[in-house]
């Protein structure tokens, strides 16, 4: 067990409880993990403003894989426009709903072997919709929570994927839920990729600082 990792975790945890959360994980409250699905869809490679926006235009007019299915190409990349990567995303969105359809009679999987079967979910949305949607003990790593705990020191690991394998080892679960949700609001507020601001850390203390050349 790495040294102090419930002490971080707990002081990030009481920083960044009065945070709104990301677009995805407030998508959970809808209890729709065809929505928790399709916004995680949305963020990928987006600033988490321009997720909302296309979000919400998005689901005030669809509901369902079928509804997705109906709308026309266009419309469909015209509501999604503000999330980049329109095109792609759109016929992403269509395949994902296609397979849902054919595949799950029109209910997005609850296991990750499934969901990892339909082409254009990989791991990272596949734990997405399990922690969020179905409150599946999982840890969903994107890039910040891969970026993080290696600059902690906490692992020392190339992709997302090892990453995730690494702290299933050493984070306790108590906080596996939330540990997508706090590291990826203090990367954004404070441990930024390039120049973080180390000295307004609440855990800087408890950081190696590795990679970190240059902070505030």
């Amino acid at each position: 067990m790495i040294k102090n990792i419930s002490v971080v975790m707990d002081k990030l945890l009481e920083k960044y409880k009065a945070y709104r959360h990301p677009t995805v994980r407030r998508s959970s409250k809808e209890n729709d993990p065809f929505r928790v699905l399709i916004t995680c869809l949305l963020s990928l490679r987006t600033q988490d403003k321009n997720t909302e926006i296309a979000s919400e235009k998005l689901f005030k007019e669809v509901k369902t894989p079928q509804d997705i299915l109906k709308l026309p190409i266009k419309k469909l990349e015209k509501l999604i426009y503000s999330s980049g990567h329109y095109k792609k995303k759109a016929k992403v969105l269509k395949s994902v709903s296609k397979e849902i359809l054919k595949r799950f009679n029109g209910k997005v999987p609850n296991n990750r072997e499934d969901l990892l079967s339909i082409k254009g979910i990989g791991p990272k949305t596949s734990n997405i919709v399990l922690c969020f949607a179905y409150n599946k003990c999982v840890i969903p790593v994107d890039v910040h929570c891969h970026r993080i705990p290696n600059r902690l020191g906490w692992v020392k690991t190339k992709t997302p994927e090892q990453t995730e394998k690494k702290l299933e080892k050493i984070l306790p679960k108590k906080y596996w839920r939330e540990f997508n949700t706090v590291i990826i609001l203090h990367g954004k507020n404070i441990c930024k990729p390039v120049s973080p601001l180390c000295s307004r850390c609440v855990i800087r203390k408890y950081c190696k600082r590795i990679g970190v050349t240059r902070s505030r």
